[in-house]
């Protein structure tokens, strides 16, 4: 299984190895790298430029004029070197600023897209009798880490709402009609569909 996060640039290995899948290790570092060094659509900025404060710069492109190159020759004392290091780092701030709203925006986005698009499956919490939940599988033995499998169950059901308390839970029945023991709070309960 691989993480997300790793799948494109070991995706980009098994493009460079072509048909000699064995010699896989002769692309392995360059793909990382190629990863390291490109920009993130999340933040906008590679992860090398969020930590050095500057884009990776690659052998043809040292011809290129840039802000970063710097022409150190005409640094004669402590406070020009000072002033240059300074707004190195001042620009590295504000780029990581400009990468953390960046990234604030975007996951916004994402949040108001699954939402507009969820917006059947979102509820309050207030549910009508009738109606049919699934219930949390909730309790000391099935909380992650504690022997849990994976792929073990997290929701039992389906129940029906049989009737709500004062407090806010619920009471539920068997689809016999069989009404359950105890109540159920409404956070430990999601529609089924």
């Amino acid at each position: 299984m691989i993480e997300r996060g790793h799948r494109t640039w070991i995706e980009s290995v098994w493009k460079m190895c072509q048909r000699h899948k064995n010699k896989w290790s002769d692309w392995f570092y360059s793909a990382m790298w190629a990863d390291r060094v490109t920009a993130r659509r999340s933040t906008g900025f590679s992860p090398y430029h969020l930590i050095y404060g500057k884009p990776h710069v690659f052998p043809f492109t040292l011809d290129e004029e840039t802000w970063y190159s710097i022409d150190w020759h005409n640094i004669e004392t402590t406070e020009d070197l000072l002033e240059v290091r300074a707004r190195q780092l001042m620009r590295l701030r504000q780029d990581r600023s400009a990468a953390a709203r960046r990234n604030i925006e975007v996951r916004r986005k994402a949040a108001d897209q699954f939402a507009q698009k969820n917006a059947s499956r979102l509820v309050s919490g207030l549910y009508r009798v009738g109606e049919y939940v699934l219930v949390a599988l909730k309790g000391t033995k099935l909380k992650k880490g504690y022997g849990r499998i994976k792929s073990a169950d997290r929701w039992a059901g389906p129940y029906r709402i049989h009737g709500r308390y004062a407090s806010g839970s619920y009471a539920l029945e068997e689809l016999d009609g069989s009404i359950r023991r105890g109540a159920v709070a409404a956070s430990h309960l999601k529609p089924f569909y």
